[in-house]
């Protein structure tokens, strides 16, 4: 399941960057079984149809079989050039 953190989800975010505190994340499983985190702003469980060696990353391939906006008043949380940040309007 690919979880889209919001904005205000930040710590969420760095719990999962330390061995062992993700556990303390509440969390309800999707159509797949999957966990869907609390607070998400979306989220797309899907089928692991492929992996793909990408170097020193893998490439998972997935078949949708459930896709929500939970939030769409929320902005997402991005990860840009190492900080965190959100979208903003473009001016004129």
């Amino acid at each position: 399941c690919i979880n889209v953190l919001a904005a205000d989800q930040k710590s969420v975010c760095d719990q999962f960057a330390k061995p062992g505190m993700a556990a303390s994340i509440g969390w309800r499983a999707g159509v797949t079984g999957s966990p869907v985190l609390e607070g998400v702003l979306a989220y797309i469980d899907c089928d692991l149809e492929a992996e793909h060696d990408a170097g020193d990353h893998l490439i998972a391939v997935g078949r949708v079989r459930d896709i929500r906006i939970l939030d769409a008043a929320k902005g997402p949380l991005l990860f840009f050039r190492g900080g965190y940040g959100g979208f903003s309007a473009l001016g004129a």
